[in-house]
């Protein structure tokens, strides 16, 4: 048998019997597999140990939809639409999170319709009264609405971002509520609270754009100081301003009489849309009104007062060349008298008129309609008359149609 041993020195040994030859041999073979095992062992522990540890990484790497990073959701948020986003929100938690984020509350409906709606305008007006930049305040709630408007207000007059505030309401007044509170029982009380939120509003933000009083006819009284403070504050960035009202009883003058600077105007650089009672309508406001920027003009005509300035042709002559894109909306709303005083007084052939609206006036004047026919034809788009009449067509009047067959009058 040969056998080596350290130092590489080779020796030559007798070769045992043949049992104990095999029994060595057994026990070699024993010990190798043994080892062999071992090795197995370990190789197949070390591929679990790695083969856990990749997965592990694999699911650090994969998106976890419920714990996505703040960026990343608000960026997902940004593509949908607001209704699309309330339905995102009900996914988890943090989804709903995201979707109080301010960036997607710029612009906000206030919607006051009933107790739901009222609460859920509170919280949004809680949460975002400081950041929001565009807001329209919906009142179908005369009963609630001075109150809620105000609350909503004093949430927002310390917003140096608010770029635009629309007050929309069904009710041209504010009816008495049905419960007492910190005011008055009637509404009154809170008129002058509502005005000063506004001056409020006006002076803290860096930039209104837009203001509408919503034909509320207790805060349009106030024109003259809103205008005042409006020029003071936002002469150059003023684009819409809306100061007209829908009064209950037309020749009720008491909130007409805060005649203001017509020059005032003219510090509006960049105002396209005004709307205004019929008694601030002169010449010296259409003169006034000479930037070139007017996109639209909405004259509200009420009551009728003999001592109404009223315009010229050559006033509206100058006003169309300084402003050739301007259109021309007339109301007339519950004018009794002022429907009477339409062709002779109101019209003239240079209006830019585009729509005319008269509702509730209880006549028909034949007389201006033929005047629409003759001086609008190619500047009218809308006629909305709206009124009751009596079921007798033999005393309705007759209109002239100089295209109609023979020339003749028809009905």
């Amino acid at each position: 048998m040969i056998r080596a041993e350290n130092g590489g020195v080779v020796y030559l040994e007798q070769l045992k019997s043949p049992i104990e030859s095999d029994a060595t041999e057994k026990a070699t073979s024993r010990k190798c597999e043994g080892q062999l095992s071992s090795v197995k062992a370990n190789s197949c522990s070390s591929y679990k140990s790695a083969n856990r540890t990749t997965e592990m990484a694999q699911e650090d790497n994969n998106p976890c939809w419920d714990n996505l990073p703040s960026i990343i959701l608000q960026e997902i948020f940004s593509y949908l639409p607001y209704n699309c986003r309330l339905r995102a929100s009900q996914v988890c938690r943090n989804w709903r999170y995201a979707l109080f984020h301010p960036r997607f509350w710029k612009k906000i409906t206030f919607a006051l319709r009933d107790e739901d709606s009222i609460s859920w305008a509170r919280c949004l007006a809680e949460s975002f009264g400081l950041s929001v930049q565009e807001v329209t305040i919906h009142c179908d709630t005369p009963h609630h609405s001075a109150k809620e408007i105000l609350a909503l207000l004093n949430k927002l007059n310390c917003n140096r971002q608010l770029r635009k505030l629309f007050l929309e309401s069904s009710s041209s007044t504010f009816e008495e509520d049905d419960e007492e509170d910190e005011y008055d029982k009637d509404s009154e009380g809170y008129i002058l609270p509502l005005i000063r939120s506004l001056i409020k509003i006006i002076e803290t933000s860096n930039r209104l754009e837009a203001l509408s009083l919503g034909c509320i006819e207790e805060l349009t009284a106030s024109t003259g100081v809103i205008l005042d403070l409006l020029r003071q504050h936002h002469a150059k960035h003023l684009r819409t301003l809306s100061l007209a009202s829908v009064r209950d009883d037309p020749d009720d003058f008491d909130f007409m009489g805060h005649y203001y600077e017509y020059l005032i105007f003219n510090t509006f650089v960049r105002l396209s849309i005004l709307t205004l009672d019929y008694e601030f309508v002169s010449d010296l406001l259409l003169k006034a009104l000479d930037n070139g920027t007017m996109e639209r003009l909405v004259i509200h005509v009420h009551g009728w007062n003999e001592q109404y300035s009223g315009t010229t042709e050559s006033a509206w002559q100058t006003f169309v060349q300084k402003n050739p894109k301007c259109e021309l909306r007339l109301n007339l709303i519950h004018s009794y008298v002022g429907i009477e005083m339409l062709d002779p007084y109101i019209l003239r052939p240079s209006m830019p008129l585009t729509h005319l609206k008269v509702l509730f006036c209880e006549n028909v004047n034949i007389r201006a309609l033929n005047k629409l026919s003759a001086w609008y034809s190619l500047t009218l788009k809308s006629l909305i008359w709206i009124d009751s009449m009596q079921p007798i067509i033999q005393g309705a009047p007759a209109t002239y149609d100089p295209n109609y067959p023979n020339r003749k009058y028809k009905r």
